[in-house]
């Protein structure tokens, strides 16, 4: 599903499916927040954090506050992680100026659709319910600037020009477009002797890696708090930028070293031991976390950093390594699911909000509007990119 990205698929013999695979659960993952948010805000109703909220009135509500806090950066995390792995390759096929004129076209141009033509209904709701008797639609919509979920592409593409840039200052030097196994697709020779041997060497390396980012993060948030906001830049949550950066870098230099293929399953396993354990070492704080994070300077938010950074680069390992070895195949209705997934993400906030609207007056739990909500979304989302990708020129571009 290389398109979640804004990439055009690659060829055939370098596709990877269960990368594919995890896109599609990523994005699926990325419709249940926002479902989740509209019942679980912790902040109430605002534009710029989401369209559509309730108000949190049982504790289903602020259960599904709790799974925002501890999973929404881990998520966005692996997105990021994954598009870097594809940025490399795409920028050895194209060249360094044809691959910028691809990035602005593919990434910008879905971003202004979405804020021209998009934006308009998701926050028409909004508008008619509080702002209609004091302010034309135009000045509420300029008054509550937000990209929504757009933010994603907008980081990405910056991210991507950044490494076109590095990229020219290294053009002197050559870089093999494809290493000899990664074309053939075939993991490269590694004796067990040596695997055992360079292990503790590679452990050291990603926890030594973990260790420095989390000290990142925690000095990033005194200069930029969590629950911060930039305008015009406008990411929802700047703090945990540190974070993202170097997921992106390390899926750039995954896919040079072939990580995703060395990785032995016992990788895996650790990863999933160390999400499991920073999540449960998490679980007693985040509850008094909600409506207010830890401040800046303190300890918590040291501890608080090293626990989220271990959770996400943690979860990246697992599932990395569980669908390379689980979910590696993909036959007629995974590639639909593929080839769609980024015009899902694009088109899922109008099929939320709408249905966030619809179901207003159904007095239930939280999580049972949640659950029913993210049940109507996705094949709603996925059916609606399907024949919005019927027109020829939307297919080319999403």
């Amino acid at each position: 599903m290389t398109r979640t990205a804004g990439l055009p698929p690659a060829p055939s013999s370098t596709r990877l499916p269960y990368l594919d695979n995890l896109r599609v659960t990523l994005t699926a993952s990325v419709v249940f927040l926002h479902c989740a948010l509209t019942y679980g805000s912790r902040y109430g109703s605002h534009p710029r954090l989401w369209y559509y909220t309730e108000p949190i009135r049982d504790p289903s509500g602020s259960a599904l506050a709790l799974v925002l806090l501890s999973t929404g950066s881990t998520v966005l995390g692996l997105f990021f992680l994954i598009a870097g792995f594809f940025v490399p390759a795409s920028h050895d096929r194209k060249g360094g100026r044809a691959f910028v004129r691809d990035r602005l076209l593919r990434l910008g141009l879905p971003i202004a659709v979405y804020v021209l033509l998009i934006r308009p209904f998701v926050t028409l709701g909004d508008y008619l319910v509080h702002y209609r008797e004091d302010l034309s639609f135009g000045a509420y919509y300029v008054r509550s600037w937000s990209l929504g979920p757009m933010w994603f592409l907008e980081t990405l593409l910056v991210f991507c020009l950044c490494y076109a840039a590095l990229r020219s200052l290294r053009r002197g030097r050559a870089i093999a477009v494809m290493r000899p196994h990664a074309a053939s697709g075939v993991a490269p020779h590694t004796t067990p002797h040596s695997a055992r041997r360079s292990t503790p060497w590679v452990a050291g390396a990603v926890i030594g890696c973990c260790a420095g980012l989390a000290v990142l993060t925690y000095l990033w948030r005194i200069i930029v708090p969590i629950g911060s906001y930039w305008p015009v830049v406008d990411i929802p949550n700047p703090g945990c930028l540190p974070l993202y950066t170097a997921l992106f870098i390390a899926g750039v230099l995954a896919r040079r070293g072939q990580w995703h293929e060395r990785m032995p399953r016992a990788a895996g396993l650790w990863g999933l031991a160390a999400a499991g354990s920073c999540l449960a070492a998490a679980l007693p704080v985040l509850p008094s976390l909600i409506n207010r994070p830890p401040q800046p300077e303190s300890p918590l938010s040291l501890v608080m950093a090293f626990l989220e950074t271990g959770l996400c680069v943690g979860s990246a390992l697992a599932v990395v390594v569980l669908f390379r070895a689980r979910f590696n195949r993909q036959r007629g209705f995974g590639a639909f699911l593929a080839v769609n997934a980024f015009a899902v993400y694009l088109l899922h906030p109008v099929v939320v909000v709408g249905f966030g609207h619809v179901l207003s007056q159904w007095r239930a739990p939280a999580a049972a509007k949640c659950l029913l909500l993210w049940t109507l979304a996705l094949p709603l989302c996925w059916g609606g990119s399907h024949l919005v990708r019927r027109v020829p020129a939307i297919a080319r571009l999403l």
